[in-house]
């Protein structure tokens, strides 16, 4: 109800302003469930092992992104962003995270996009239910920077899984094969989870906008799953399932970051046919812009797989509470034979499929490199969706005064001064109306003792007054009108621009998170001195006092102006812990305001 609570924050503070006359955060509600699927019983991704697993790890990388895969499985352990980096934190936050036993994150070093978030198993594109032991070491059979092959046998089954990583490309694809060495029918029931939670810069303040996005195809619809928290850290929760017959990407997608998952299809093969996983007999579908692109340039495309393809599987949802206490989601995908049930290999014979894993932040850059379609995932927040086109404004604003100011805390205190000074017109007419309200205040309290019994008569009477002197009771609700859809605008881009994350100006860190300069942790809470919003408190109660009751104010409205001076305290501790981004734009608006409405009142003799 964030967004909910800064309109009425808005409502508050302009019509404080004009007294005299008198919200990953959103949260979402969560969506429809899919039809139902039905669905195999939850199956841990990993078992975390006590001791810790002792394990080879490799690495796939490129400019842009670094792959560690352990021989366990052939697992992912972490996907890092190589020109993305963690926030900075405070000293009091690096040492709390400390004492809790977390790792403290390096904001000099890459920004492991996934990691190991989940208690009850830390990896990622894990696989299960192929007939081999879940703790089997598996071989390297060739690898580099680029690709990886790893392999498993027995007499019975070969296990290859092969990962390439294209140059400059955000998209790292897995093909799985088991091939059956042995003389009798092997029946399997694959079942993988590609994606096992997703990066969030802050815990607390991400969790509204965790979701795992569904996209059917690039003139489908894109659905928004809000899985519902847990109170425990662990595994799992109630499976959702995702409608699989239109799908072309599913995303575990956070505040800033979207790890999305891209099925290309599987297929039993005979001996001596094609290594490629053939569809269902229909014309192959290719998705412009698809999530990545395998050919490694920002154009790319991904074959999607076929409607049949796409039947021949299960995929849920689950979620989950990460280690460190974070709403978390992930993926699971069981692959089935085209009648449904288990898939069977006869002897020679072979099943191979394919997926892609992209990992990308919500930024400028990351988004050109996924296409239009897969870049749809950043607008998950509906919220952020509906207000897409004035947000954008702002935001691209913002980017254009940063190029000036190089900053963007200074481009937001001039981003506040330039819509003031658009807006001070309106401020004008509002406050002429005002004094003019004012000086028909006697006559209004005559006409109130006349017609005191006779409302419909009194309201007549009062609509005739101000027409004679050309007053406008209304006049003064055009700035709030005005400056609703800038505030809802500005409060999605803080919450939204990928761009902005990592940014500071002065003591703040990081504008996309409240400035919590100070700070301790007691008894697991967090009590943070965040000095943003306690000034903002200070300079509205300032402002407030400075108006003035005016002449010929009934008891009532005078008491409700009274009341109205102390509202600043409620509205402070609603935005005690937004954006640091937002909260300085009304700090400075605050002041700013301050300072027009003495001009104002000056210029048109009003005291």
């Amino acid at each position: 109800m964030r967004l909910w609570s800064l309109i009425l924050l808005f409502l508050f503070t302009v019509g404080l302003r004009a007294g005299d006359e008198a919200a990953p955060a959103v949260t979402p509600p969560p969506a429809a469930t899919a039809p139902a699927v039905e669905a195999a019983p939850p199956v841990k991704p990993a078992e975390s092992a006590a001791p810790a697993p002792i394990f080879t790890d490799y690495r796939l990388t490129n400019k842009l992104v670094q792959v560690d895969v352990i021989d366990r499985q052939g697992a992912i352990r972490t996907i890092s962003l190589l020109e993305t980096h963690p926030v900075r934190l405070h000293a009091w936050q690096a040492k709390a995270l400390a004492q809790q036993g977390h790792t403290v994150p390096d904001p000099a070093k890459p920004l492991p996009v996934l990691s190991a978030f989940n208690p009850g198993g830390s990896y990622h594109n894990w696989i299960t239910d192929i007939g081999l032991n879940d703790k089997t070491l598996w071989k390297k059979v060739s690898g580099d920077d680029s690709h990886l092959v790893l392999s498993h046998e027995t007499t019975a089954l070969r296990w290859t899984l092969r990962y390439d990583l294209p140059a400059d490309s955000l998209t790292l694809r897995s093909t799985l094969t088991v091939e059956n060495l042995g003389t009798a029918d092997t029946s399997l029931r694959p079942r993988i989870y590609p994606l096992n939670g997703v990066h969030q810069d802050d815990v607390k303040q991400d969790a509204p906008y965790l979701a795992l996005v569904h996209h059917g195809g690039a003139s489908g619809k894109m659905t928004s799953l809000y899985l519902p928290p847990l109170p425990t850290p662990g595994y799992p929760g109630t499976p959702t399932a995702i409608p699989v017959e239109q799908l072309d990407y599913v995303c575990v997608k956070s505040r800033f970051f979207g790890v999305l998952w891209h099925p290309l299809g599987h297929a039993v093969h005979d001996p001596g046919t094609s290594t490629a996983p053939t569809p269902t007999p229909a014309a192959p579908v290719v998705v412009d812009g698809g999530p990545g692109s395998v050919s490694g340039g920002p154009g790319g495309s991904l074959p999607a797989a076929t409607g049949g393809a796409r039947a021949l599987m299960q995929a849920n949802a689950v979620g989950f509470k990460d280690v460190n206490g974070g709403h978390q989601a992930y993926l699971e995908v069981t692959l089935l034979a085209p009648g449904g049930g288990d898939i069977v290999l006869k002897p020679k014979q072979r099943l191979e499929a394919t997926w892609t894993i992209t990992v990308a932040s919500m930024s400028e850059r990351d988004r050109e490199l996924l296409g239009e379609t897969a870049a749809k995932v950043e607008y998950s927040d509906g919220y952020y969706r509906f207000f897409k086109s004035l947000a954008w404004l702002l935001t691209v604003s913002l980017d254009w005064l940063v190029l000036v100011v190089q900053n963007y805390g200074v481009a937001v205190v001039v981003l506040t001064f330039l819509i003031k000074l658009a807006l001070h017109r309106t401020t004008f007419k509002q406050h002429e109306s005002m004094m003019k309200m004012q000086k028909l205040a006697p006559e209004l309290k005559l006409l109130q003792e006349q017609y005191k019994s006779d409302k419909q008569k009194m309201a007549q009477k009062q609509m005739e007054l101000w027409k004679k002197h050309g007053v406008n009771p209304l006049g003064g609700c055009l700035p709030i009108l005005i400056q609703i859809p800038i505030f809802t605008a500005l409060y999605l881009a803080f919450c939204h621009s990928a761009d902005m994350r990592g940014h500071g100006f002065l003591w703040i860190n990081d504008l996309t998170l409240p400035d919590q300069l100070i700070g301790w942790v007691v008894g697991g809470w967090t009590i943070s001195i965040n000095p943003l919003p306690i000034i903002y408190i200070g300079v509205s109660i300032w402002m407030s006092m400075m108006q003035k009751v005016p002449p010929g104010a009934d008891p009532q409205q005078e008491q409700m102006m009274k009341m109205m001076r102390w509202l600043p305290v409620v509205f402070g501790v609603i935005f005690y812990n937004f954006p640091s981004g937002l909260v300085l734009y009304f700090t400075i608006n605050a002041v700013l305001s301050t300072i027009e409405i003495k001009m104002v009142r000056k210029k048109l003799g009003m005291h």
